[in-house]
């Protein structure tokens, strides 16, 4: 089975990750992984790529929040129940997603911002705090 298109993680930080944000950059990680594609943890991943392509139908919108809290969710270090995802905008050529969450011990919540561009066929997933550092994914065309 060969996948039509694939999500490729990038990094353009320039530090080493320690603590909490060591869980951020997992959980992007995690959302920018197709389910099933390491052949060494094939439960690692999300189906995040199928959704943000489909309309944007209630029962779609419903699938995608609810993806993205389940595979927040397996990462042990967010506490149960703390995963909250609003979907900001939806239409043919973009969508964006406010994802929170709370780390256990932590008691700030952490926010990522999925920016999917339907265009280019591209999943950016961003730092909701100020600053130029983010994470992306891009799935090419061939």
């Amino acid at each position: 089975f060969i996948k039509p298109y694939h999500f490729r993680f990038c990094s353009t930080r320039k530090f080493t990750y320690l603590g909490p944000d060591t869980g951020v950059q997992d959980i992007g990680l995690r959302l920018t992984t197709p389910l099933g594609s390491l052949f060494y943890d094939t439960g690692f991943g999300s189906l995040v790529h199928e959704w943000i392509f489909e309309e944007a139908t209630d029962e779609n919108r419903a699938g995608l929040a609810a993806e993205l809290v389940t595979r927040t969710e397996k990462d042990p270090r967010v506490v149960p129940y703390s995963v909250r995802s609003s979907i900001l905008k939806w239409d043919e050529e973009e969508v964006v997603v406010l994802l929170s969450w709370k780390f256990i011990g932590e008691d700030q919540p952490y926010n990522l911002v999925l920016q999917a561009d339907k265009s280019i066929k591209e999943l950016a997933v961003k730092d909701a705090k100020p600053n130029p550092d983010y994470l992306s994914a891009h799935i090419p065309h061939d």
